[in-house]
This record gives C-alpha cells, structure tokens and sequence, in this order.
C-alpha cells in the first residue's frame, strides 16, 4: 500500500475506505451493543520515523481516519488511536483525524512524552509512555522511576491515563506491573 501511495494513488485510496467502511460497520455494531469506545490498533510508525510521508498521511489515511472517528461519534463513542513507532512527523495530521485519544506513545521509538504533551496534549488525552523493557526486567525502584517520569511529563492539567508505552505480554513480570498501578494509585490521583 506505501508503494501504491507513489504508484497507483486511486486503487490507494479505495483499499483504504474498503477498510474504513468495514471498520465503521463494525464499530458500529460494537456500540449498539454498549461499547463506549473504540481503540484503533494501527501502527503508523516504526523506531526511527513513521511508515509514510506527513504529506501521504494527509492525503490518504486523514480523511479516512476522520471519516471513521466522525461515525463513531455520532453514536456517543470515544475513538482511541494506538500506534506504536515515531510519530512525530504525523501526530497533528492524526489529531485533526478527529481522535480523542493517542495510546502507546511508544518510549522505544523515542517519543518524548513532555513533547508530545506540549505539542497535542491539549487536543486529545494521551495514554502510556512507561517503557516496557522496565516492567519487564527493571526494578521497583525503577518502575517507581518511570510512573514518576510518565506523571512529571503529562499528567498536569489532565488529560493524561498512565499505561505502558506498548502491548503487555504474558512474560511482562507482574510483581513490576502490579508495582506501577500501586504507584500510580498513590501518586497520580487529581489534583497532583
């Protein structure tokens, strides 16, 4: 698909609103059935940069992207993007997509949390940051680090939920996850 955004712009653009039809109709059918919102699992970068253009991201998955968060919200839904990887370059294009939220922010791919704040923190609610490699092998004292970290970096003025920067896995060591919730819980309840 990157290569058809160079090569061949029009079947682009109807392989993307054949999916965001089907994602629509599916979301759809998921708040019928009570769901208050919709994560969006799509990852639009990888560690260095993301997949594609400032320039392809507008033209091709912005206007999908507000085309499924519009239908969601008609029904009263929350639409939450999750994308792993640097955003950097995309993240206000995927704002004026019409999220309400941006989960991962993904500390592996460099995405300086007090950043990414400063830059859309005021348009959507940002979700994660705590790097994984801590949960998984740190120590308390480390995982108590990092929740401080997440919290000093995004949490003033709300608008922030602490979470990890990227997918839990069965091997995440749950003592250091159950430790991040205790912290949080201790130290990241409004007002700071």
């Amino acid at each position: 698909v990157l290569q058809w955004m160079y090569r061949k712009p029009s079947l682009t653009h109807e392989v993307i609103n054949a999916y965001v039809d089907l994602a629509i109709e599916s979301g759809k059918a998921q708040i019928d059935s009570g769901v208050h919102d919709i994560l969006m699992c799509v990852d639009y970068g990888y560690r260095n940069s993301s997949w594609m253009s400032p320039k392809h991201f507008h033209e091709f998955v912005e206007p999908a992207l507000r085309r499924q968060c519009d239908a969601w919200h008609k029904r009263g839904a929350w639409a939450i993007l999750h994308s792993d990887g640097n955003t950097r370059s995309i993240m206000d294009h995927m704002v004026e997509g019409g999220i309400d939220a941006y989960q991962c922010i993904d500390v592996q791919a460099g995405m300086d949390l007090s950043e990414v704040k400063q830059r859309i923190g005021d348009r959507v609610c940002l979700m994660g940051n705590v790097a994984l490699q801590i949960l998984e092998k740190g120590t308390h004292s480390e995982v108590r680090g990092e929740v401080e970290r997440c919290i000093r970096s995004a949490a003033s003025g709300g608008g922030y939920v602490l979470s990890p920067s990227a997918n839990v896995s069965i091997g995440t060591n749950a003592s250091n996850y159950l430790h991040m919730i205790e912290v949080a819980k201790r130290i990241g309840k409004y007002p700071l």
